[in-house]
């Protein structure tokens, strides 16, 4: 995927740039409603949490002894590097997006939008119908 090798070549994941951009974008939020905010599970986050807490992207803070609890916020390395990542994203969606009409865009997005609302009503399967 053309994004997630950009971002490597930048020492990066794309989930790395979501957790960072969710941050910047909402501000500093409690794991649960990062993890929901992603739609990624609360172990998946921690790691990558732990991850950018020990490159000095993020801190969190704790109240009490439960983890889940902890608020992550951006440093300003971290709001660095968050900007750094949204540009290399902008780019490779402009790249992608070469050649289409601003109507093709907006066709493409709305018929995106719907197949995740989709799937999102189709609700866990048992297996094949």
């Amino acid at each position: 995927m053309l994004l997630e090798r950009r971002l490597s070549h930048a020492g990066a994941s794309f989930g790395n740039w979501t957790v960072l951009a969710t941050l910047e974008n909402r501000g500093p939020m409690i794991q649960r409603d990062l993890a929901a905010a992603l739609g990624i599970e609360g172990p998946t986050l921690t790691r990558h949490l732990d991850r950018l807490e020990e490159l000095g992207l993020i801190r969190r803070n704790r109240a009490g002894a439960d983890r889940r609890y902890a608020r992550a916020e951006l440093t300003p390395a971290g709001q660095a590097q968050s900007h750094e990542l949204e540009a290399i994203a902008r780019t490779a969606n402009e790249q992608l997006l070469a050649g289409f009409t601003e109507v093709e865009i907006a066709q493409l997005k709305d018929m995106l939008q719907r197949l995740t609302a989709n799937a999102a009503s189709a609700g866990p399967s048992a297996g094949p119908a």
